[in-house]
């Protein structure tokens, strides 16, 4: 042993097969590191609404909202999100509570009516006629008209739109409430004009042919000509 020299470190060779492997492992160990690092992210889609009321109409919008955070910043901006979303939905509840003065029961009666009556008519303000015709009839003195909607909607042989297991639609639906609140406040003090009122009060009967309503103060009186005396508020 103490003759042995240093003669110099020997080169190994790896072999041609074992760079590429060595490689793809490095590649492997990045992307896992990489994927550890964004596992705390947070990809969610949800749904944000907005509401609106129009001429007594609750109209409802959605649109699809996306949100990528990381958990903890995630957590705090969804928590934000739900307190505006509750937010905006009391806010309508309480308006849908002012603007509804009458039981359900009123409204589903009208709308059902107004559905059988004129479901086919396009104009909103002929439409609107029908049931201004059942106010005007609680609020006319003939004793032959009951004195509550209601019992006007409900009379034998008048309304022959009107079932008591018929069906509505939601657009005859709000027209109802839209109608029948304007009359509660032309009862509780402002004007026809005000009110937005579509029909005279003298007018108590109508006849259709399932396109457009005619309206007279008896039941074969002059037809009532629109615009004539009152504004319709509606578009059409």
């Amino acid at each position: 042993m103490k003759n042995q020299r240093f003669v110099g470190y020997r080169k190994v060779e790896l072999p041609s097969k074992t760079v590429p492997i060595l490689i793809f492992v490095a590649v492997l160990t990045i992307l896992c590191a990489l994927i550890l690092l964004f596992t705390d992210d947070v990809h969610e889609t949800y749904a944000e609404r907005s509401y609106r009321i129009e001429d007594g109409v609750l109209y409802e919008s959605e649109y699809i909202k996306e949100t990528i955070a990381t958990k903890a910043a995630f957590s705090k901006s969804k928590e934000a999100f739900l307190e505006l979303e509750t937010a905006e939905k009391l806010e309508v509840a309480s308006s849908e509570e002012e603007i509804k003065h009458f039981p359900e029961s009123t409204y589903i009666k009208g709308a059902i009516m107004l559905t059988g009556e004129a479901g086919g008519v396009k104009s909103l303000t002929e439409q609107s006629g029908c049931l201004w015709v059942a106010c005007n009839r609680v609020d006319s003195n003939d004793p032959f008209f009951p004195d509550d909607l209601e019992s006007v909607i409900e009379q034998a042989w008048q309304f022959d739109g009107y079932t008591p297991n018929g069906t509505y639609t939601i657009e005859c639906y709000n027209l109802t409430v839209d109608v029948f609140e304007r009359w509660y406040r032309e009862k509780h003090g402002e004007t026809a004009v005000s009110v937005g009122r579509s029909l005279p009060i003298d007018y108590l009967y109508f006849t259709g042919d399932g396109e457009h309503n005619y309206f007279r103060k008896t039941q074969d009186g002059a037809i009532y000509v629109w615009g004539s005396q009152l504004v319709s508020p509606y578009k059409n």
